[in-house]
């Protein structure tokens, strides 16, 4: 397990059953403690793209990680994780419930993308993630 992950499933967010509000906005604060906003003139060449789906029957989060040329748009690498949910669905955290399986996926990628492109959100040359993944 990596530090984010570690930071995303802390064990005291589930407390008698129920989530730890409390803890879990102590954990999103420390957390913009760790961005690191700069500029990079970089040249994007690879973009990756991350996106999860839900069985709740099943109590799983399947996540995928997809690797693009970024001119060609030509698929490079594809990656998939499975996970249980352990997380309750909760308005303004969701990370906490969804960013374990996207980070079970992304870390098997071999090819480490330029820019990131997650929830309708670029992430550019590791701006945010920098902090997330090695």
């Amino acid at each position: 397990m990596n530090l984010f992950n570690e930071l995303l499933n802390p064990g005291n967010l589930i407390e008698n059953n129920e989530f730890n509000r409390q803890q879990a906005i102590h954990y999103q604060k420390e957390w913009v403690k760790q961005l690191i906003i700069q500029d990079t003139p970089t040249v994007v060449k690879t973009v990756a793209g991350m996106d999860l789906a839900f069985d709740y029957a099943l109590n799983k989060a399947f996540a995928v990680a997809v690797i693009l040329d970024a001119e060609s748009l030509q698929v490079l690498e594809v990656k998939k994780a499975i996970s249980d949910i352990t997380i309750p669905y909760c308005s303004g955290f969701l990370s906490f419930r969804e960013v374990p399986a996207i980070d079970q996926a992304f870390q098997q990628l071999t090819i480490k993308p330029e820019s990131v492109m997650a929830k309708e959100s670029l992430i550019q040359d590791g701006l945010v993630w920098l902090a997330i993944w090695d």
